[in-house]
């Protein structure tokens, strides 16, 4: 499988946090079904709750604007076992390559997902950014504990992500055959 550039720029930056205190994890998974299509289930998440995943738990959109840069959705996040409102705003949007938005306000998050195209489906890197705290002992302890629960938080989130879209292009594969 091919290695995604996940971390070529820092959406983080996008939240007007910096960096140097942000915990960075980053988790990929193969899906097979086309960019489109998986870029079309993930660009949801910002307009309506998504059951696959773990890390938004509600949604409220506040713009009209939907689908690019600048659309803004009130969201209850889940952070390591941690709930919280926040506004969340899309920083990038290409579609069926990237999409990526920060939250306003501490603790500042970003989630950024980068689609590669392949000839039998895509890969799709998920990556998330969160401010810790300032004391470095704080932060940590913070990377270690929160960290380990983000990280099967997002590899769950991408496996659950994978088995609604793959089941998707399954079941209009199988409508097309009986049409």
């Amino acid at each position: 499988m091919k290695r995604l550039s996940v971390r070529n720029s820092h959406p983080y930056e996008a939240t007007g946090h910096g960096h140097d205190k942000a915990v960075v994890v980053t988790k990929v998974v193969f899906i097979a079904a086309p960019a489109k299509v998986c870029f079309g289930t993930i660009a949801k998440q910002l307009e309506q709750p998504a059951g696959w995943d773990r890390l938004i738990r509600h949604v409220w959109p506040l713009s009209e604007a939907r689908g690019r840069v600048g659309a803004m959705s009130r969201v209850l996040v889940n952070l390591g076992n941690t709930a919280f409102h926040s506004t969340a705003v899309v920083s990038q949007y290409r579609p069926s390559r990237i999409l990526s938005w920060g939250t306003v306000g501490y603790p500042g998050i970003c989630v950024r997902w980068v689609l590669e195209p392949e000839q039998n489906g895509t890969v799709v890197g998920l990556t998330l950014f969160w401010e810790a705290s300032e004391n470095v002992l704080n932060r940590l302890v913070y990377k270690i504990t929160t960290g380990r629960q983000v990280a099967s938080d997002l590899k769950k989130t991408l496996a659950q992500l994978k088995s609604v879209v793959e089941d998707s292009v399954s079941l209009t594969k199988s409508r097309q055959i009986i049409s």
